[in-house]
């Protein structure tokens, strides 16, 4: 596919593979796959090669998800949005991820209201720390410090016992979204 696609390698000294420069880079995951073009006239080439590779396997483009966008427009791929904000492309949790993070801890602490804090953490670790360690890579502080206050807004409405407080301070959902708000990172990315 990324021979189609027009995608060339070299290797390096240590033998790992570098995109060759000029040329298209694939991203491929499952069944859903993202071509890096340097302009919109290659980028519909690269489009037209691979429906007529995938014609004869008999799969076609779902033409509601396919389209052709600069970076600078942006597109969400495996929950994250890709865009260039000036000079600098950048990958940040897209909107669609962060509103289903914040509808399932709302549905857990709804679930979980008049539980005591002990319980409240136990059952959020899990779902929080997975959510951050996906997308602690990518720059998502700004979502990380957003969904802090939504869930403590969230357990203090709903009286939730992660509002007890223990000693003079109350107890934190979890680590994972402090130590994660440091590290966001931008990503260089050829293209």
């Amino acid at each position: 596919m990324e021979t189609i696609a027009g995608a060339r390698y070299w290797r390096t000294a240590r033998g790992s593979r570098q995109i060759a420069a000029g040329c298209p880079v694939l991203v491929r995951y499952a069944d859903d796959f993202v071509v890096l073009c340097h302009s919109r006239q290659e980028a519909l080439e690269v489009k037209a090669r691979l429906a007529r590779w995938l014609a004869p396997r008999g799969l076609a483009f779902n033409e509601d998800k396919t389209r052709v966008v600069s970076l600078s427009e942006g597109f969400d791929f495996l929950g994250c949005n890709v865009r260039r904000y000036g000079t600098k492309p950048l990958i940040k949790p897209s909107k669609a991820a962060i509103g289903r993070i914040r509808e399932r801890l709302r549905t857990e602490l709804r679930s979980l209201r008049g539980t005591n804090a002990l319980a409240v953490i136990t059952k959020l670790n899990p779902i929080i720390r997975g959510w951050a360690a996906y997308y602690r890579p990518r720059v998502s502080s700004k979502a990380f410090k957003s969904l802090d206050e939504r869930a403590e807004r969230e357990s203090r409405k709903g009286g939730v016992g992660v509002t007890q407080r223990v000693g003079s301070r109350p107890p934190r959902l979890t680590g994972a979204c402090a130590a994660s708000r440091a590290s966001g990172r931008g990503v260089v990315m050829l293209g």
